[in-house]
């Protein structure tokens, strides 16, 4: 299976363990929803990256070139 197919299936897992979840309903005590936010969270985060990534290439902003002031140091020798 290629890489391509293997991250369709994947993502279709993520989605109907989603579905899953929802269905069973987040008041569920089994489910441990409070213990479970930050693995939510971090799942949620990742496909955001994803998209970004995707989208420009890059995750991280454009670097900023910021010149030194020369003027800004006080003078320390004599």
């Amino acid at each position: 299976m290629d890489n391509s197919a293997t991250a369709v299936l994947v993502i279709e897992n993520i989605f109907s363990l989603s579905q899953e979840l929802i269905s069973k309903g987040l008041s569920d005590p089994d489910l441990g929803i409070a213990n479970s936010l930050n693995s939510l969270k971090l799942v949620q985060s990742g496909l955001r990256e994803l998209l970004t990534a995707g989208n420009s290439g890059s995750s991280l902003p454009e670097k900023e070139n910021i010149a030194p002031n020369q003027h800004f140091w006080p003078e320390t020798a004599t």
